[in-house]
């Protein structure tokens, strides 16, 4: 009987992973943070990153108009004016609506820029 034991994923990934984990830590070593990441932390990482099916909930409020969330949307989101005009009317009925949906390193820059337009965005 063999004490080997079969992984199910590859071992660049395994490579790539513990690499990671080496040069995240030489780079908080040498810019005086005291951190150190552990594989567990990267693997977390990269794992949140990726899960799909993560959503960009954009919340209704009392200050932004409705041609400033459309707008906002169409440049942001690249919405049909039609889909943003649509996505506003649910927002403000509503009370939230999730407009975007994808993986979190693709909806985080979509959420800081309208965030910075002053909309109140999530990622959930």
């Amino acid at each position: 009987m063999s004490m080997r034991r079969k992984y199910n994923f590859p071992v660049k990934r395994i490579i790539v992973w513990i690499n990671a984990v080496n040069v995240r830590n030489f780079v908080a070593q040498f810019s005086g943070m005291s951190a150190v990441f552990t594989q567990e932390d990267v693997l977390i990482e990269e794992l949140v990153d990726n899960i799909p099916g993560v959503r960009l909930i954009v919340h209704n409020d009392d200050v932004n108009t409705f041609e400033w969330v459309i707008q906002s949307l169409v440049d942001i989101c690249k919405h049909t004016h039609e889909q943003a005009e649509q996505c506003a009317y649910i927002i403000h009925y509503k009370g939230k609506y999730a407009v975007q949906e994808g993986r979190r390193h693709q909806l985080s820059p979509m959420r800081e820029q309208l965030v910075d337009r002053g909309i109140n965005a999530t990622i959930e």
